[in-house]
């Protein structure tokens, strides 16, 4: 049977290289890549795509963002700005700003992967999926 891959979280990472802090934030991502997360556990390295992108959010990623975090998403430019550095999960809607960055999107990797979401998981019914949406 032919199956697709499936495809890693996209999380994006708005940063500033002279800044301490969204240096450290980097790291901490690469980190939870490589090595294991949490770091005091024996649990695999977290799986995502990771991009770094030096430039500021667009004004539409800004509202998106703004939308994840549950704040206004009106208005114009300066006034949509967040504290950096951002870290967004754009798969499932998830971001993180100034200094909680980036804590909230890798909790919610850690437990998609603690929870081992995704294909094969039972369903609400709680038979098992040939996809987890597909009964077999």
């Amino acid at each position: 049977m032919y199956r697709l891959p499936k495809a890693l979280p996209a999380v994006s990472l708005f940063h500033n290289p002279s800044s301490p802090h969204s240096r450290q934030v980097l790291n901490q991502l690469r980190a939870s890549l490589s090595s294991p997360y949490p770091p005091s556990s024996t649990s695999s390295p977290l799986e995502f795509e990771l991009e770094v992108v030096e430039n500021k959010p667009t004004t539409e990623q800004l509202r998106t963002i703004r939308s994840y975090l549950n704040l206004p998403t009106t208005g114009d430019k300066s006034e949509l700005q967040l504290e950096e550095p951002i870290v967004v999960n754009w798969n499932d809607g998830v971001a993180s700003a100034g200094g909680a960055a980036p804590g909230e999107v890798l909790e919610a990797l850690r437990r998609q992967r603690d929870e081992g979401t995704g294909e094969g998981k039972k369903d609400e019914g709680g038979s098992k999926g040939v996809f987890g949406w597909f009964k077999s």
